[in-house]
C-alpha cells in the first residue's frame, strides 16, 4: 500500500488539488484552502522527485549532495552499528579509567564518586550473572552485594 501511494504520489496530488479547487470555486464551508494546504501539495507532488536533487543553492548557501557519497556514509553507518552492538569490556574499562583520571586533576572528591558508582556497577553486573534466580529489583547496599556474591 505504501510502495502504491509513493508510486503515484502525483496522481493522488492531482485528485487532491482539482477536489480542492471545486470546493474553492463552489465555497463549500467545510473544505477551507489557504496557503499551507497549497504548500502540503506542493510537499505531497514533489516528495518523490526529492531523491533527484543533488544541489541546493540558497542565497550564500550552497550544498551538494552526491548519491555516491550518501550510500558510502550509509555503509559506513551501518558497518559501525554492527560494531557497537559487540562492545569491548576493555575499551569500556579504559574508557572509565580516563574519565577517573581526568577527574582526579580537576575534582578528586567527584573522582571518588565516580569510581564509587563505577565499582557498584560492576558488582550488580558481577550478581546478576552469578544470581540469575534473584530477580529482585530492591537496591541492595554494596557490602551486601559482596557478601551474597561471597556466599
Amino acid at each position: 500500500m505504501k510502495r502504491f501511494i509513493v508510486n503515484h504520489a502525483w496522481w493522488i496530488t492531482l485528485l487532491l488539488g482539482l477536489g480542492m479547487l471545486v470546493a474553492h470555486t463552489f465555497s463549500f464551508d467545510r473544505v477551507k484552502v489557504d496557503n499551507t494546504s497549497i504548500i502540503l501539495l506542493l510537499v505531497i507532488l514533489l516528495s518523490p522527485f526529492i531523491t533527484a536533487i543533488t544541489r541546493i543553492k540558497y542565497g550564500d548557501f550552497e550544498a551538494e549532495i552526491d548519491p555516491k557519497e550518501v550510500q558510502k556514509i550509509k555503509n559506513e553507518v551501518s558497518a559501525q552499528t554492527v560494531n557497537a552492538n559487540e562492545p569491548t569490556q576493555n575499551s569500556e574499562v579504559e574508557e572509565t579509567i580516563n574519565s577517573i583520571s581526568a577527574l582526579v586533576e580537576s575534582d578528586p572528591i567527584l573522582a571518588l564518586a565516580k569510581l564509587r558508582i563505577e565499582l557498584e556497577k560492576a558488582l550488580n553486573r558481577l550478581f546478576r550473572m552469578t544470581h540469575t534466580e534473584d530477580k529482585s529489583k530492591r537496591v541492595v547496599s554494596p557490602m551486601q552485594l559482596i557478601q551474597k556474591i561471597v556466599e
